[in-house]
């Protein structure tokens, strides 16, 4: 027998996994891809990805290099975009090296504030994290 888990319509996805801190900054990103090169600058930054606004509108699923310019020396990443409203993409990141990956944490923890944290730690894991949603897994 399979378990089949629904939410509502309109309802947040339900999440599996604790959400990363995500630091709310302010750093110039240039993507590149197959449809060309886009500025912008980062709404916020997590160790997974990040939420940016860029000078033009790009399409969901889109891959290719992000340069996020850090203070010490660009980092550059892989990445995909997951989601577009307007002119804000958000990345997931693909490929980034343990180096750069290590340099993104400590320049996302140095800039999150308390409530970047409390967040994180205060967004709902797991099937019943939508409200008024039983978990299907615990017998009820």
């Amino acid at each position: 027998m399979a378990v089949v888990m629904m939410r509502p319509f309109g309802s947040p996805p339900i999440r599996l996994i604790p959400r990363a801190v995500r630091a709310t900054v302010g750093l110039p990103l240039v993507f590149n891809s197959s449809e060309g090169r886009v500025a912008g600058y980062s709404l916020n930054v997590s160790e997974s990805g990040i939420l940016g606004s860029f000078q033009d509108v790009l399409e969901v699923w889109l891959s290719g290099q992000l340069t996020i310019c850090v203070p010490e020396h660009p980092i550059y990443v892989e990445t995909r975009i997951v989601r577009v409203e307007g002119k804000e993409a958000a990345m997931s990141f693909l490929k980034l090296s343990e180096l750069d990956r290590t340099r993104l944490r400590r320049h996302v923890e140095a800039a999150a504030t308390a409530e970047d944290v409390a967040a994180a730690l205060a967004a709902p894991v797991g099937p019943s994290a939508v409200p008024d949603v039983p978990d299907p897994t615990s017998g009820e």
